[in-house]
């Protein structure tokens, strides 16, 4: 998503496949058979279910960790919001800043893609920010409501876990600079 927006300037990105069944191993044998990495699955899905559905009844869907990334993107980035260059953020870390200007609302994701966790600053020039949400996915989390950045005026700082994505919901007092 970072690649297709950041350096394609793609005005918008769509992911092909969402839901899908091969997932490569039997969720009714194994546990841990859809939220595990496996050789013998397509590993395109945002979603997956049992192929032998009608004979098993197991009519279980399985989220991916990638169904939560793409959702730090289009539950929080609007339809007319516009992205902002990014400068100075840690080797690792890919960070999109978007500008939502019916709202006054910033909104920023981070994909630490580092196997530890690292600091990131960004500075949004835009007059003092309030935070209205942060949200995270990790290795334990989905989406899960985290607590705010620490915020210096128009500065977010936070501590962002190894292999994670995190969007922060700002408010602005000002239009970006």
């Amino acid at each position: 998503i970072y690649t297709d927006l950041s350096y394609a300037d793609d005005s918008a990105f769509q992911w092909w496949t969402a839901l899908s069944s091969e997932l490569g191993c039997d969720p009714t044998s194994s546990s841990t058979c859809a939220t595990s990495v496996n050789s013998s699955g397509w590993n395109d899905g945002l979603l997956y279910y049992d192929p032998n559905y009608a004979s098993d009844g197991n009519q279980t869907i399985y989220t991916t960790k990638r169904f939560y990334a793409l959702g730090q993107y289009s539950k929080y980035v609007r339809p007319g919001a516009v992205r902002y260059g990014v400068s100075g953020s840690p080797s690792g870390v890919q960070t999109m800043a978007f500008w939502n200007s019916s709202s006054s609302q910033w909104d920023v994701v981070a994909t630490n893609t580092n196997t530890s966790a690292t600091a990131l600053s960004l500075n949004l020039n835009s007059g003092t920010l309030t935070s209205s949400a942060a949200v995270q996915t990790d290795s334990s989390e989905n989406m899960a409501s985290i607590s705010a950045p620490s915020i210096s005026g128009s500065t977010i700082s936070d501590t962002l876990p190894a292999q994670s994505v995190t969007t922060y919901v700002l408010n602005s007092a000002g239009a970006p600079g």
